[in-house]
C-alpha cells in the first residue's frame, strides 16, 4: 500500500505547529523568546520531521528518541537562549506536554472530518488563542492571590497598563473628594504625561506656589497629609487622572477621576532611579526589544508579582572610548559579551558562601524603613 506525501504540506504543517508550541511555552514560562528565533527554531524542527520521513530505512526506537530529543533541545535552547540547567529541562518538558495535548486535539478533529488548509489554519489560530487566554487567566488568578492585579490608567486619551498591589494597610483618603487614594510611582506617571510636566509637578514639592501653574490645572495637583508606618507625618503630592481600572478575578472595578499620590521612593532596597537602576515601564522594555537594543532580561516571581530586570543599549556606553565597571549575574555577563564582543569584556567572578549571602540580605532588609521580610 502506497501513500502520497506532499513534503511542502508536511513542512508547513509542522512549522506552524512548532512555532505555536514555542510561543505558548514562552508565554507560560515567561521566557524571552524573540519571534525570529522562534521562527528559525520552528523551521529547524519542521526540517528534521521532513528529513525523517525521507529516510529510506526504518529508524529504530532508541535512535528516534535521541533524534527527537536532540531536536527539542536545540529548539528550546535557541528560541529562548537557554544554555543548560533546570529551566532548559523544564522548557523541553513543557514543549513535549503541550505538543501531546495539542496533537491529541488535532488527531481527534482529523478523524471527524477531512482537515483542509482552511480548517487547519483555523485550528492553529483557535488553539493558540485558547491556550493564550488560559495563560492570561491563570496569571491574573495567581497575582490575585497575592493581592496583585492588572490595572489600567487613563489620562487624556493615553492608556498605561501595569500591575498594582492592593495594600490593605493603606488608609490614605482625600479629605476634599472623600475617596481613597492610590499611590503611583513618579516614573509610571511619566508614561501618561510629558517629562516636562512631571518635572514641574516634582518642583511643586519645593515650591508650592507652582500649584497655580495653568499647565497643571487638568491634573488638579494638591497636597495630602499622611502618616507613615512608623508614625512619621508628611505631605504627598497628589493628582487626578481620568479613569482607573482594576482587573480582579470576578469583575473589572472602574474608578472615575481617581486620586493618585505620587511617590519617588526607591522601588527596592534603597535603590534610586538613575543610579543603581533606571525604573521604566513595560512599554520602554518593548521599545528596546523592538529596536534590537535589549541585551538581556530576567523576570523574578516575587511575593509582589513579577519583577523584571534588564540590560539595554541606551547609548550611555561607548565601547573603545571609556572603561566601565558593572555588576550582574553570570547570565547577564554572557549576554553582554555576546552583544559587545569577547575582546572588550573582562569578567571578575566573586563567589560568596550561601550563608553569608543570606546574612547580608537579612541585614540589608533590616536597614530599610519598612522591611519586607516576605520577599526573602
Amino acid at each position: 500500500m502506497y501513500q502520497n506525501i506532499y513534503i511542502d504540506i508536511v513542512f508547513m504543517t509542522n512549522f506552524l505547529m512548532d512555532y505555536m508550541l514555542l510561543r505558548l511555552v514562552g508565554k507560560f514560562l515567561h521566557l524571552d523568546g524573540k519571534r525570529l528565533r522562534c521562527v528559525l527554531s520552528a523551521a529547524f524542527g519542521s526540517f528534521v520531521s521532513c528529513l525523517l520521513l525521507c529516510v529510506p530505512f526504518k529508524i529504530i526506537f532508541p535512535a528516534a528518541v535521541l533524534i527527537h530529543g536532540g531536536c527539542a533541545f536545540f529548539m528550546a535552547s535557541f528560541a529562548f537562549r537557554l544554555k543548560k540547567g533546570g529551566l532548559l529541562a523544564k522548557t523541553i518538558l513543557a514543549l513535549y506536554f503541550t505538543a501531546f495535548v495539542v496533537g491529541g486535539i488535532y488527531q481527534a478533529l482529523e478523524t471527524e472530518r477531512t482537515m483542509t488548509v482552511k480548517t487547519f489554519l483555523l485550528f492553529v489560530a483557535g488553539i493558540y488563542g485558547a491556550f493564550y487566554t488560559l495563560g492570561c487567566a491563570a496569571e491574573t488568578f495567581r497575582f490575585g492571590r497575592r493581592n496583585i492585579y492588572p490595572v489600567t490608567l487613563k489620562y487624556q486619551g493615553k492608556i498605561q497598563q501595569t500591575y498594582g498591589f492592593f495594600d490593605t494597610g493603606n488608609f490614605l483618603m482625600d479629605p476634599v473628594k472623600k475617596q481613597p487614594v492610590s499611590v503611583i510611582k513618579q516614573e509610571l506617571l511619566g508614561s501618561l504625561v510629558s517629562e516636562e510636566l512631571v518635572k514641574k509637578l516634582m518642583d511643586i514639592r519645593d515650591k508650592p506656589e507652582g500649584l497655580e501653574n495653568t499647565e497643571l490645572v487638568s491634573l488638579q495637583p494638591h497636597f495630602l497629609s499622611c502618616r507613615t508606618a512608623d508614625g512619621k507625618k508628611g505631605l504627598l503630592l497628589a493628582v487626578v487622572l481620568d479613569e482607573f481600572l482594576i482587573q480582579t478575578p470576578g469583575r473589572v472595578v472602574h474608578v472615575g477621576k481617581p486620586v493618585l499620590a505620587i511617590t519617588s521612593e526607591p522601588s527596592a532596597l534603597g535603590e534610586e532611579n538613575g543610579r543603581e537602576y533606571f525604573f521604566v515601564d513595560e512599554n520602554k522594555l518593548k521599545e528596546f526589544r523592538r529596536n534590537g537594543k535589549l541585551i538581556e532580561a530576567r523576570t523574578y516571581q516575587t511575593v509582589y508579582g513579577p519583577w523584571t530586570y534588564f540590560t539595554a543599549d541606551d547609548g550611555q556606553v561607548s565601547v573603545g572610548n571609556d572603561s566601565y565597571l558593572g555588576i550582574g549575574t553570570l547570565e547577564s555577563f554572557v549576554k553582554l559579551r555576546e552583544y559587545y564582543g569577547d575582546d572588550v569584556m573582562r569578567p571578575v567572578y566573586i563567589e560568596v558562601e550561601d550563608g553569608e549571602r543570606l546574612e547580608r540580605a537579612l541585614a540589608r532588609e533590616r536597614s530599610q524603613e519598612v522591611p519586607k521580610y516576605e520577599e526573602m
